[in-house]
């Protein structure tokens, strides 16, 4: 159940039905108050702040909000935010022609950086003696690609069938399917500040650089996820499950078949 009461129509002030049709209504476009907006009329000045944050952030600057809203799905993903995963997922839906096979990619490569990075974590109480000298061609194929091996991977080694596998499925990520490679990167490289995985995050922020990512590019999807673990928290706070049915059925109305 939600924490709250969450205020009718009739029950809010001016000031946040000026601040809905002025601000809030022009991110989404959807005649209808969702209830992260519902429960933020309790504070107005915190709603303005919130409709102002993401007018900024969200719309297309360095990055284009594509982009920007992939990670925010991708954020409210490993934060099991079900609220804020399907909204997010339902604005690329509505406006981008974003379809079931690239949900289904966007998903593989939020699970696989969000493991790796979880990973990295456990393995960094291991010593340096810990490492295992051992070698292995999938190594060589990583250094190709990243141009050096990050430690999660040296560190693998130990079990090379296991390294094989979970390099095999980053190949496959980062280097078929139709969202393309240098919005997977920096994808990847939200979720791998998130989990603060530093050497794989170096190590994929080196190889976007040679793609072309910049700083002010990188500064934008890590300004997303800092809205969204905020965001994150205040719906999954109040225990909001999903989007109120009315919203939902507004947006969906502009999905592109």
């Amino acid at each position: 159940m939600v924490l709250i009461r969450l205020p009718a129509d009739d029950e809010l002030s001016d000031e946040v039905k000026r601040l809905f049709e002025t601000k809030i209504k022009s991110y989404i476009k959807v005649p209808v108050i969702g209830s992260y907006t519902r429960s933020l009329s309790y504070k107005p000045r915190l709603l303005e702040n919130m409709a102002d944050e993401h007018l900024h952030i969200m719309m297309t600057r360095e990055l284009p909000r594509k982009t920007k809203e992939m990670i925010a799905t991708a954020v409210s993903m490993t934060n099991s935010c079900t609220y804020c995963t399907v909204s997010h997922a339902g604005v690329l839906k509505a406006y981008f022609n974003f379809g079931d096979e690239e949900l289904v990619e966007l998903t593989q490569l939020t699970a696989h950086f969000s493991a790796l990075g979880v990973l990295e974590n456990a393995y960094s109480l291991l010593s340096d003696e810990d490492i295992p000298k051992a070698t292995a061609d999938t190594l060589k194929d990583i250094e190709g690609s990243l141009g050096r091996v990050p430690k999660v991977y040296r560190i693998m080694v130990a079990d090379p069938d296991y390294l094989k596998i979970t390099w095999e499925r980053e190949k496959a990520i980062m280097n078929e399917g139709k969202i393309d490679a240098t919005t997977k990167r920096i994808i990847a490289l939200a979720i791998l500040a998130k989990y603060r995985a530093g050497d794989l995050f170096k190590a994929h922020w080196a190889a976007a650089k040679r793609e072309g990512v910049n700083m002010p590019q990188l500064m934008e999807a890590l300004h997303v996820v800092h809205t969204f673990q905020k965001n994150n928290v205040h719906t999954t706070g109040l225990n909001f499950k999903e989007p109120p049915d009315d919203w939902w059925q507004e947006l969906k109305r502009r999905f592109i078949a």
